[in-house]
Order: structure tokens, then sequence, then C-alpha cells
């Protein structure tokens, strides 16, 4: 179908960029000063665009069809002629979860701007629902917490240090979607954002999401002006290891420097851990994190709850009648189209009936063949 033509296309020119990485002596240098292995750089198959719209040039030369390359967001349309997206970059290819090429990442190798900038939304690629770095963390994160990074740096320093349970969001919020991605492989999760102010904003916002999507995170703090890159190069992969195993909870997070002597102060931190508590749908969690918030201030777990209300009834609280959920599986499992629907509605989560889970987890799985 016009699917596999788009992951031909793109498997194809991730290639052509693969072969100007060792051509390029800027992005090369690059590569080595940002510490990179051999190795780690085949196994993300990272490449170079040259700038002057080379690729439209190649597809000229190799009979690749100007369409697809629109269609696969690396030409782009511009004063009726066709130009390249990506000039000049260091290319980090996004992988499906069965390790196709559906889209690109593309940094400057100076300070311009953008620094970031990634293929657009295709029929293939959907930002808000890939990790970068999924395919290759994925048989590591079952078995251990991903820790979630921020930057594609970030999570290429950590795998070639050793630590393969690494994803990172594709240089944007963290969003929903990915957060379901996640949990498909595990229920809980240590965010190791910057550690600065902007990293320590962009961590509570990651929270809220993750907490929404009914996982359980865990923040390791990196001491203030460091990353995880920056960070892991410095004082290696044990003590990387140690921090991300001494995470604090979200509570504990939010909790963090914080003057509590005062009553107002201590208004204001419960009213933010209040309002956590009501983005986490599970009965039991919430029970438990408000026993320990209630514990910490010394108030009723009773008055706690009361004020963080009963979760806002989602799609998991609506009872659907059995045939329904059975019919909705069995077309989705009969249709690509609904089997993408169905993903997207992230319909594994929703689902009443327990013993139809882990048919629409496959399902979903086979959306990404």
């Amino acid at each position: 179908g016009r699917n596999q033509a788009l992951y031909g296309i793109c498997d194809q020119v991730c290639l052509f960029f693969e072969q100007q990485l060792p051509k390029t002596r800027a992005a090369a240098a690059y590569v080595e000063r940002r510490g990179l292995s051999a190795e780690t750089v085949r196994r993300f198959r990272l490449g170079f665009a040259p700038a002057g719209n080379i690729l439209r040039g190649q597809a000229k030369r190799r009979g690749w069809s100007e369409e697809l390359l629109v269609q696969a967001g690396l030409l782009n349309k511009r004063d009726g002629g066709l130009v390249d997206w990506f000039h000049g970059r260091l290319m980090f290819p996004i992988f499906s979860l069965s390790g196709k090429v559906v889209g690109f990442g593309g940094r400057v190798l100076d300070d311009s701007e953008p620094k970031y900038l990634n293929s657009p939304e295709t029929a293939i690629f959907r930002k808000g629902d890939s990790l970068y770095g999924i395919f290759q963390a994925k048989g590591y994160i079952r078995e251990q917490p991903p820790a979630l990074v921020e930057g594609n740096f970030d999570m290429l320093s950590l795998v070639n240090a050793g630590i393969n349970n690494v994803v990172a969001p594709l240089g944007t919020a963290f969003t929903p979607g990915q957060a379901r991605l996640l949990r498909r492989y595990n229920s809980r999760i240590t965010v190791c954002f910057d550690g600065d102010s902007a990293g320590r904003k962009a961590c509570r916002r990651a929270l809220e999401t993750l907490l929404a999507a009914g996982l359980e995170p865990q923040v390791a703090l990196l001491p203030n002006g460091t990353d995880p890159d920056s960070y892991v190069r410095q004082h290696g992969k044990e003590r990387l290891l140690r921090l991300l195993a001494e995470g604090q909870d979200w509570v504990e997070f939010v909790l963090a420097g914080r003057e509590l002597s005062r009553v107002a102060e201590q208004r204001s931190a419960l009213a933010e851990l209040v309002a956590l508590l009501r983005l986490i749908g599970d009965d039991t969690s919430r029970e438990l994190y408000a026993n320990r918030i209630a514990d910490r201030f010394r108030v009723e777990k009773r008055t706690l709850l009361r004020s963080a209300g009963q979760p806002k009834p989602g799609p998991a609280r609506a009872a659907a009648p059995r045939g329904v959920e059975g019919n909705l599986l069995g077309a989705a499992i009969q249709s690509s189209e609904s089997a993408q629907i169905a993903r997207d509605l992230g319909l594994a989560e929703i689902l009443l009936d327990e013993r139809l889970r882990p048919i629409a987890r496959l399902v979903e799985e086979h959306c990404d063949e």
C-alpha cells in the first residue's frame, strides 16, 4: 500500500543521510565531540542532511518519486517549486516500534535557530505518539522502568554509556499519547530532565501527563546546570544509575525546596498536591498517596480525598455492554483503519472487559507493522 511506499522511501533517504555523515567533516567531528561511539551512530542510524536542496537533486538522479518525498515530509512545496525540508542538519531517524524509519529529527551544528526540527506529521509519523529511542529501548523497558530524558543527545549519551532503558519526547512537551505508549511496557517511569528551573517546570508538566495516564512517576534530580548528557560523561554510568535508582516520587518532588513552616505555604503546597492527586484514576494508588500526604501534613485523609474529589469520569468509567466492546475489537482486527483508530483512542486502556485487553494490545502493536 501507500504506507509501504512511504516506509521504503524513508529508509532509502535514511541510508543516503547515513552515507553523508562520514563524508561531511564538520558533522563527523561534531558527533565525535559529543562522545558517541561508531556503534551508537550505527545503531541509531545517525546521518547528515547537506544544505542546498541536495535531496531533491538525488531524487532526480535516483528516480525517486518527488510526490512520495513530499508525502514523507522530506521535500516541501514552496513558491511553485520543491525544496528540501532539512538543510545542513545532523539527522536522527525516528523509528516505529517495529524498527521502520517513519520520520526524522534534525539538529544544526552551530547555534542557528531552530536548533531542532522534526519532520512534519505524515501518514506514518505522528509526533505525539512517537518517542525517540523507543524501538531500541523496548526490550529493556519491560524489565526496568524507562528513564525519560529531554533531548536526543541525552538519550544517545546514556545508551552510549551502556544505559539502555532510555527514551525522549521528540523535542516537544511530553504528550498523553507518549505516556500511553510507555504504559504498554511498564507502569513505572523515572523522569530525568535538566537540573535547572526550565527542566523542573518541564518535569512538573510531564508529571501531570504521566499521572493522568495511570503511570507511577519518580523524579531523578540532576544537580543545577547539568543535563543527563553532561552528567553521564562527567561522572560515568554507575553514578547516573544510582541517581536514577534514588529518584523521589512526585510528592517529594513537589515539596522539595519549599519553606513549609507557615500555614499559607502549607496550604499552597497542599493545593498543588491535591490537584495532582485528582489526576490519578486508580482508587488504590490515590488512596495510598493520600495517606502519605495526610501523614506529611498531619491532616485527615478524608478531608484530603474529599477536596481531591472523585477523579473525572473518563472513558474508563463509563460502563459499556460487553457486546459493544467485543464488536469494536472485532472491527479493529478486520480493518487497519479501525485498528489505527483503536490505537489512537488507547482502546486497550479503556476496555472494561479485562479479557479483551490483551487482544487490544496486540492490535495496537500491529498498527506499527
